[in-house]
């Protein structure tokens, strides 16, 4: 009986500090609490022109840096980080290129035209499939059995989900594709092209940080706090350019108060979700760790159909359906 109980206490104690387990709950967090993020930046597309897009960017960014960098600063005198070569911070300035200027504003645009019900499908497969294409090419990630399922899944959803837009009266079928939906859907491809940019660069920056830095006794190679910093520094300086461009100072005043408060909920939500996110990259690998934002999809559904009144339709429901398998099937990879 002691030897089944200490082989049993050994075996769980290995699987829970195993890398697959620590990244698949870094994942996990980290995309449940983006979900809800990203709903406080759906609610502000809902304010139409009483704000703007870039604004919505601008100080969500201000308040995640208002706490990373404090923090990073902390650490480094505390000499529990150090800062990183200019190699990797010029590399983690092209992947803040790719992620806020690419991702984040497209993001938003996306969401204001189609929503986040069928909003979020479209960008998280896009990103996922993206992730995985360019993460073969460049970081030279296997693709495995598993890992072709998956994709093959995923690209079925993103054409059930596009045919969401069909209805069928008469015997006829109708097609819904207006210039709004197809916009949304064209900005809802950049923005997973570029969030698939910067989960490979990130993926490659950590990697070759960790290797650099293999000797020299730091807690981390490099802070996930000087990332965000970078990353959100980079988006902040982006809104606030193209918000006084389009809009002059008139564009940071006569804004209502809950539009305050949605962007400053979802700004402290983006310390803490891109600290998992980032730190999720540390123990899986790039393909996982966009697969794993399929939770937002499923949880942004419930949320735009219980509190925004968005709707759906058989096709949506497959194509979740389908999504929710992948997310599934990806938990079983490295």
């Amino acid at each position: 009986m002691t030897n089944f109980y200490d082989f049993w206490q050994q075996k769980t104690k290995k699987m829970f500090l195993s890398d697959k387990f620590l990244g698949t709950i870094f994942c996990i967090l980290a995309d449940s609490l983006f979900c809800l993020s990203y709903f406080f930046v759906r609610v502000l597309t809902t304010y139409g022109d009483q704000i703007h897009g870039d604004w919505t960017m601008c100080f969500k960014e201000v308040i995640t840096i208002s706490f990373s960098i404090p923090i990073f600063l902390f650490l480094w005198m505390r000499g529990q980080c150090s800062l990183p070569s200019w190699k990797i911070i010029v590399l983690l300035l092209c992947a803040a290129f790719f992620c806020e200027f690419i991702g984040v504003r497209s993001h938003i645009t996306a969401f204001g035209l189609i929503g986040i019900v069928l909003g979020n499908p479209v960008i998280r497969t896009f990103t996922i499939l993206g992730t995985a294409i360019i993460s073969m090419v460049f970081i030279r990630e296997r693709l495995t059995l598993l890992k072709t399922i998956t994709m093959f899944i995923l690209i079925s959803s993103i054409f059930v989900l596009a045919f969401s837009q069909l209805t069928v009266s008469e015997n006829k079928v109708h097609v819904h594709f207006d210039s709004t939906f197809l916009m949304g859907f064209i900005f809802a491809l950049i923005t997973g092209i570029g969030y698939a940019i910067y989960s490979v660069l990130l993926r490659f920056i950590l990697r070759k940080a960790t290797t650099e830095q293999k000797n020299v006794t730091t807690s981390e190679p490099v802070s996930i706090f000087f990332v965000v910093s970078i990353v959100c520094g980079f988006g902040a300086i982006c809104g606030a350019i193209f918000l006084l461009k389009d809009r002059g100072f008139y564009g940071f005043i006569n804004v209502p108060a809950s539009a305050w408060l949605f962007v400053g909920l979802a700004g402290i939500l983006n310390v803490v979700c891109f600290y998992l996110k980032n730190l999720s990259f540390r123990y899986a690998t790039a393909t996982k760790v966009a697969t794993f934002s399929i939770l937002q999809i499923i949880l942004g559904t419930i949320l735009g159909i219980i509190f925004l009144g968005e709707m759906t339709n058989v096709f949506i429901w497959i194509g979740l359906s389908l999504s929710i398998l992948g997310i599934a099937l990806a938990s079983q990879t490295s």
